[in-house]
């Protein structure tokens, strides 16, 4: 579970929002290129290959918080699995 005391899942969601609004901004960067008619410089922001990048960061940073989070809750079931047996 998300909890904002944990500093670990803040800084990962912190810099996958980051990423996040990077590629959002690259999409938009791009649309505002092709409407404007300027189809040559919005080839070039897609050929450079700077959204897949940002994509790619974030899949990986997306699935280091996934695992985080799988980890964490392991925890939390072992645990409680103690808590029950010892008392």
């Amino acid at each position: 579970m998300l909890t904002i005391s944990d500093s670990e899942q803040q800084a990962m969601f912190l810099n996958i929002e980051n990423l996040m609004s990077q590629k959002f901004s690259e999409m938009q960067s791009t649309i505002n290129l092709h409407f404007a008619k300027r189809f040559e410089e919005s080839l070039a922001v897609v050929n450079s290959n700077k959204g897949k990048q940002l994509m790619d960061k974030i899949r990986m940073m997306l699935d280091v918080f996934n695992s985080h989070l799988i980890r964490k809750r392991d925890q939390q079931q072992t645990e409680l699995i103690y808590k029950k047996k010892c008392g």
